[in-house]
C-alpha cells in the first residue's frame, strides 16, 4: 500500500516585535511556561502519545490501521530527555495539569546537523537514551519505511542550505498539545512564547525552523508568520 507523507520545512518570517527584542541572558522560560521536571514525564509521555498518535511520521511507519500507542509510550520519555540535555523542553499548565508541550533546540550551523533529524544531539546523548535502536525496534518492513522516512527528512532539509539567513537557527522541534486543549490556541500561544522568547536571547534574534507532518499545523505556522523553504513526498 503506498503511503504518501507530507513534510513542510517551514521557517519563520520573524514578527516585528521579536527583531525588537534584545539579547537576553537569563535562564529562566517566559512568563507562563516552565521546564519539563523529572516526575512530569509520565504525564508528558501520555500527553504526547495523545497528540501525536496519528501524526503523518507514525502512521507511515506503522500503517494507518496500526495502533501506534506502545512504541511512541517507548519513544517519548527518551526522546524528551535526549532534547532537554542539549536544548529545552517548556509546558504549560491549565488546572494544575499539563496542557502543552514545546521542545526547542539551540543554534547550530547547518554543517553541523547530525543525520535523521537529531539536531545537535550527539551519538553519545542518543545511545545514553536508548534512541539509537529506533530503526531496529521492527520488523524489516517497518525498519525499512523508518530509515525511508528519516531520510526522506534529511534530503527536505537540504532547501535550507539556499536560504543565508537560516545559517543559524532555533529549532522547533516538537509542538504538542493535549487533545483536549486543541482548537484553543494554547499551541500558537506556547509557539510564540517559548520559541520567540529563546530565539531572542544568547546572541539573537535567531530565526526559528521547524518541520511538519500535518496539513492543519501548517496552517497554524503560517498564520503565526513561518513561510515554507522546502517540502518532499515520502512514499
Amino acid at each position: 500500500m503506498q503511503l504518501s507523507v507530507f513534510v513542510a520545512i517551514i521557517a519563520v518570517l520573524l514578527a516585528a516585535l521579536w527583531l525588537r527584542r534584545r539579547a537576553c541572558t537569563a535562564s529562566p522560560p517566559a512568563d507562563g511556561l516552565e521546564d519539563l521536571a523529572d516526575a512530569d514525564y509520565p504525564e508528558a509521555t501520555e500527553l504526547m502519545t495523545a497528540a501525536f498518535r496519528d501524526y503523518g511520521f507514525f502512521t507511515f511507519i506503522f500503517g494507518e490501521q496500526n495502533d501506534t500507542r506502545p512504541f511512541l509510550r517507548w519513544f517519548w520519555p527518551r526522546y524528551l530527555r535526549a532534547i532537554a540535555v542539549k536544548g529545552r523542553v517548556l509546558v504549560q499548565r491549565r488546572s494544575g495539569r499539563i496542557c502543552c508541550i514545546s521542545s526547542l533546540l539551540p543554534p547550530v550551523s547547518q554543517l553541523s546537523r547530525s543525520k535523521f533529524g537529531f539536531q545537535d544531539l550527539d551519538t553519545l546523548t542518543l545511545c545514553r537514551h536508548g534512541l539509537l535502536e529506533l530503526p531496529f525496534r521492527f520488523g524489516v518492513g517497518r525498519r525499512r519505511r523508518t530509515l525511508h522516512a528519516l531520510s526522506a527528512h534529511e534530503e527536505a532539509e537540504k532547501a535550507l542550505s539556499a536560504h543565508p539567513e537560516l545559517r543559524r537557527f532555533w529549532m522547533q522541534d516538537f509542538l504538542g498539545t493535549h487533545p483536549c486543549c486543541q482548537g484553543l490556541g494554547i499551541g500558537g500561544e506556547v509557539l510564540e512564547k517559548g520559541a520567540g522568547h529563546e530565539a531572542a536571547r544568547d546572541g539573537g534574534p535567531f530565526p526559528i525552523v521547524l518541520s511538519t507532518y500535518s496539513r492543519r499545523a501548517r496552517a497554524l505556522y503560517e498564520r503565526r508568520g513561518f513561510r515554507v523553504v522546502g517540502s518532499m513526498f515520502a512514499g
